[in-house]
Protein backbone atom coordinates (compact mmCIF):
# COMPACT_ATOMS: atom_id res chain seq x y z
CA UNK A 1 0.00 0.00 0.00
CA UNK A 2 1.46 3.12 -0.84
CA UNK A 3 1.28 6.48 1.30
CA UNK A 4 -0.30 9.42 0.68
CA UNK A 5 3.31 11.28 0.72
CA UNK A 6 4.99 8.68 -1.43
CA UNK A 7 2.13 8.80 -4.02
CA UNK A 8 2.53 12.41 -4.25
CA UNK A 9 6.31 12.13 -4.91
CA UNK A 10 5.79 9.93 -7.52
CA UNK A 11 3.51 12.24 -9.34
CA UNK A 12 5.64 15.31 -8.57
CA UNK A 13 8.79 13.45 -10.28
CA UNK A 14 6.52 12.22 -13.71
CA UNK A 15 5.21 15.81 -13.80
CA UNK A 16 9.12 17.37 -14.06
CA UNK A 17 9.98 14.82 -15.83
CA UNK A 18 7.18 15.42 -18.88
CA UNK A 19 5.94 11.85 -17.95
CA UNK A 20 2.46 12.78 -16.97
CA UNK A 21 -0.38 15.55 -18.26
CA UNK A 22 -1.83 17.82 -15.36
CA UNK A 23 -5.78 16.33 -14.60
CA UNK A 24 -8.71 17.43 -12.39
CA UNK A 25 -10.92 15.14 -11.56
CA UNK A 26 -13.84 16.69 -11.87
CA UNK A 27 -16.62 14.53 -10.46
CA UNK A 28 -17.22 12.32 -6.91
CA UNK A 29 -14.90 9.16 -6.68
CA UNK A 30 -16.99 6.21 -6.98
CA UNK A 31 -15.19 2.52 -4.92
CA UNK A 32 -13.82 -0.40 -7.20
CA UNK A 33 -11.94 -3.61 -7.20
CA UNK A 34 -8.72 -2.62 -8.16
CA UNK A 35 -7.21 -3.99 -11.42
CA UNK A 36 -4.95 -3.44 -14.09
CA UNK A 37 -6.86 -0.22 -15.20
CA UNK A 38 -3.71 2.71 -15.10
CA UNK A 39 -4.79 5.51 -12.92
CA UNK A 40 -5.75 8.68 -14.70
CA UNK A 41 -3.85 10.71 -12.15
CA UNK A 42 -0.69 9.04 -11.64
CA UNK A 43 -0.65 6.53 -14.60
CA UNK A 44 0.08 3.38 -12.51
CA UNK A 45 -1.66 0.45 -12.33
CA UNK A 46 -4.28 -0.80 -9.45
CA UNK A 47 -6.61 2.22 -9.64
CA UNK A 48 -9.18 1.60 -7.02
CA UNK A 49 -12.26 3.87 -7.72
CA UNK A 50 -13.95 5.69 -10.95
CA UNK A 51 -13.97 9.46 -11.62
CA UNK A 52 -16.79 9.38 -14.42
CA UNK A 53 -15.92 6.62 -16.74
CA UNK A 54 -11.97 7.24 -15.68
CA UNK A 55 -9.57 4.71 -13.21
CA UNK A 56 -8.31 6.81 -10.51
CA UNK A 57 -6.48 6.16 -7.44
CA UNK A 58 -8.73 7.56 -4.24
CA UNK A 59 -5.60 9.26 -3.15
CA UNK A 60 -4.70 10.54 -6.49
CA UNK A 61 -8.25 11.96 -6.24
CA UNK A 62 -7.24 13.98 -3.10
CA UNK A 63 -3.93 15.29 -4.38
CA UNK A 64 -5.03 16.41 -7.32
CA UNK A 65 -8.67 18.31 -6.07
CA UNK A 66 -6.29 19.99 -3.49
CA UNK A 67 -3.71 20.90 -6.22
CA UNK A 68 -6.45 22.18 -8.60
CA UNK A 69 -8.02 24.76 -5.69
CA UNK A 70 -4.30 25.88 -4.46
CA UNK A 71 -3.39 26.89 -8.17
CA UNK A 72 -6.86 28.38 -8.24
CA UNK A 73 -6.51 30.30 -5.42
CA UNK A 74 -3.03 31.59 -6.59
CA UNK A 75 -4.13 32.57 -9.76
CA UNK A 76 -6.67 34.57 -8.15
CA UNK A 77 -4.32 36.04 -5.94
CA UNK A 78 -1.88 37.25 -8.34
CA UNK A 79 -4.48 39.16 -10.19
CA UNK A 80 -6.38 40.24 -7.53
CA UNK A 81 -5.30 43.89 -7.09
CA UNK A 82 -3.92 44.97 -4.30
CA UNK A 83 -4.36 48.63 -2.64
CA UNK A 84 -1.15 50.51 -1.91
CA UNK A 85 -3.02 51.91 1.31
CA UNK A 86 -6.16 51.42 2.96
CA UNK A 87 -9.05 52.15 1.60
CA UNK A 88 -11.28 52.31 4.60
CA UNK A 89 -9.91 53.39 8.39
CA UNK A 90 -11.69 52.17 11.56
CA UNK A 91 -11.25 54.73 14.37
CA UNK A 92 -12.78 53.17 17.32
CA UNK A 93 -13.19 55.33 20.63
CA UNK A 94 -10.06 54.81 23.27
CA UNK A 95 -12.94 53.84 26.17
CA UNK A 96 -15.02 51.13 24.09
CA UNK A 97 -12.28 48.16 23.87
CA UNK A 98 -14.75 45.60 22.77
CA UNK A 99 -16.18 47.80 20.22
CA UNK A 100 -12.01 47.69 18.95
CA UNK A 101 -11.74 43.65 19.59
CA UNK A 102 -15.04 43.26 17.85
CA UNK A 103 -14.12 45.29 15.00
CA UNK A 104 -10.67 43.87 14.19
CA UNK A 105 -12.06 40.06 14.18
CA UNK A 106 -14.61 40.94 11.37
CA UNK A 107 -11.50 42.80 9.48
CA UNK A 108 -8.72 40.97 10.14
CA UNK A 109 -6.34 39.74 7.54
CA UNK A 110 -8.50 42.68 5.03
CA UNK A 111 -6.02 44.47 2.84
CA UNK A 112 -8.67 46.93 2.23
CA UNK A 113 -9.50 47.96 5.87
CA UNK A 114 -7.62 49.02 8.85
CA UNK A 115 -8.62 49.16 12.81
CA UNK A 116 -7.25 51.36 14.85
CA UNK A 117 -8.02 53.15 18.43
CA UNK A 118 -8.46 57.15 18.43
CA UNK A 119 -5.21 58.34 20.36
CA UNK A 120 -6.06 61.77 19.50
CA UNK A 121 -6.36 64.41 23.21
CA UNK A 122 -9.16 66.01 23.90
CA UNK A 123 -12.79 65.88 24.20
CA UNK A 124 -13.98 64.86 20.31
CA UNK A 125 -17.66 66.07 21.05
CA UNK A 126 -18.86 68.25 23.70
CA UNK A 127 -22.14 68.07 24.62
CA UNK A 128 -25.51 69.36 22.51
CA UNK A 129 -24.31 67.10 19.62
CA UNK A 130 -21.82 69.37 18.15
CA UNK A 131 -19.61 68.85 15.34
CA UNK A 132 -16.59 67.02 15.58
CA UNK A 133 -13.51 69.38 16.10
CA UNK A 134 -11.64 68.65 12.69
CA UNK A 135 -14.75 69.61 10.92
CA UNK A 136 -14.85 73.05 12.13
CA UNK A 137 -11.84 73.55 11.23
CA UNK A 138 -12.27 72.46 8.34
CA UNK A 139 -13.74 76.66 7.92
CA UNK A 140 -11.07 77.82 9.58
CA UNK A 141 -7.45 79.52 8.14
CA UNK A 142 -5.94 76.38 6.95
CA UNK A 143 -9.43 75.75 4.49
CA UNK A 144 -8.62 79.45 2.84
CA UNK A 145 -5.09 78.00 1.81
CA UNK A 146 -6.38 74.78 -0.49
CA UNK A 147 -7.08 75.33 -3.94
CA UNK A 148 -10.38 75.20 -5.05
CA UNK A 149 -9.84 72.33 -6.85
CA UNK A 150 -8.44 70.07 -4.12
CA UNK A 151 -10.62 67.52 -2.37
CA UNK A 152 -9.69 66.09 1.26
CA UNK A 153 -8.02 62.47 0.95
CA UNK A 154 -10.51 61.36 3.37
CA UNK A 155 -14.22 61.30 3.91
CA UNK A 156 -16.08 60.61 7.21
CA UNK A 157 -18.23 57.82 5.68
CA UNK A 158 -19.86 56.31 8.45
CA UNK A 159 -20.24 56.87 12.48
CA UNK A 160 -21.67 54.01 14.44
CA UNK A 161 -21.50 53.14 17.84
CA UNK A 162 -18.03 53.97 19.41
CA UNK A 163 -16.51 53.93 16.21
CA UNK A 164 -15.74 56.25 13.09
CA UNK A 165 -15.05 55.08 9.70
CA UNK A 166 -13.04 57.26 6.94
CA UNK A 167 -13.10 56.05 3.45
CA UNK A 168 -9.45 57.42 1.11
CA UNK A 169 -11.25 59.47 -1.97
CA UNK A 170 -10.23 59.00 -5.62
CA UNK A 171 -10.00 55.45 -7.65
CA UNK A 172 -8.06 52.59 -7.12
CA UNK A 173 -4.93 51.68 -9.80
CA UNK A 174 -4.17 47.96 -10.53
CA UNK A 175 -1.95 46.63 -13.14
CA UNK A 176 -2.63 43.66 -15.54
CA UNK A 177 -0.55 40.37 -14.99
CA UNK A 178 -0.97 39.61 -18.34
CA UNK A 179 0.44 42.48 -20.06
CA UNK A 180 1.19 44.58 -17.32
CA UNK A 181 -1.18 47.73 -17.94
CA UNK A 182 -1.57 49.90 -15.26
CA UNK A 183 -5.62 50.41 -15.50
CA UNK A 184 -7.98 52.58 -12.71
CA UNK A 185 -11.59 52.18 -11.18
CA UNK A 186 -13.20 53.80 -9.18
CA UNK A 187 -15.02 52.44 -6.21
CA UNK A 188 -18.35 52.43 -5.38
CA UNK A 189 -19.25 54.09 -1.89
CA UNK A 190 -20.60 51.67 0.97
CA UNK A 191 -22.56 52.25 3.96
CA UNK A 192 -20.19 50.43 5.51
CA UNK A 193 -16.74 48.94 5.02
CA UNK A 194 -16.94 45.51 3.09
CA UNK A 195 -15.34 42.80 4.93
CA UNK A 196 -13.75 41.20 1.97
CA UNK A 197 -13.15 43.34 -1.08
CA UNK A 198 -11.72 41.59 -4.70
CA UNK A 199 -11.12 43.65 -7.76
CA UNK A 200 -9.66 41.27 -10.42
CA UNK A 201 -7.85 42.92 -13.70
CA UNK A 202 -8.58 40.46 -16.66
CA UNK A 203 -7.27 40.47 -19.85
CA UNK A 204 -9.52 40.22 -23.18
CA UNK A 205 -8.73 39.67 -26.63
CA UNK A 206 -11.72 41.53 -28.92
CA UNK A 207 -11.58 39.97 -32.03
CA UNK A 208 -10.13 40.62 -34.79
CA UNK A 209 -6.91 42.14 -33.17
CA UNK A 210 -8.12 44.07 -30.41
CA UNK A 211 -7.42 44.40 -27.04
CA UNK A 212 -9.51 45.83 -23.41
CA UNK A 213 -9.46 45.40 -19.45
CA UNK A 214 -11.89 44.69 -17.44
CA UNK A 215 -12.39 45.19 -13.39
CA UNK A 216 -14.35 42.63 -12.22
CA UNK A 217 -15.24 43.45 -8.95
CA UNK A 218 -16.78 41.59 -5.66
CA UNK A 219 -17.41 42.39 -1.76
CA UNK A 220 -18.72 40.55 0.66
CA UNK A 221 -20.02 40.69 3.97
CA UNK A 222 -17.97 39.51 7.36
CA UNK A 223 -20.39 36.37 7.19
CA UNK A 224 -19.65 35.49 3.23
CA UNK A 225 -22.75 37.13 1.90
CA UNK A 226 -21.95 38.66 -1.47
CA UNK A 227 -22.82 43.17 -1.24
CA UNK A 228 -22.22 43.54 -4.54
CA UNK A 229 -20.12 42.07 -7.75
CA UNK A 230 -20.32 44.18 -10.72
CA UNK A 231 -17.89 44.19 -14.20
CA UNK A 232 -16.36 47.72 -15.45
CA UNK A 233 -14.63 47.92 -18.67
CA UNK A 234 -11.69 50.04 -18.15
Amino acid sequence: MISQRAREKRILEKLRAGMLSPATPTDTPHPRSGGEDRCHGCDEPEADSLVGENPWHSLCVLFWQGRSESLRERRSADRNVTPERPRWTIVARADRPEVFAALRRSFVGSAWVQVVVDRRRGQRRRSGGNAPEAERRGVGRRSADRLPTQVPDFRLAHRGDGFEVYEAIGPVSGRCSQCSTMVSVEIPRFTEPPARLELTVVHETIPPNRTRHVVEMQSFSATGRVLLASRVVV
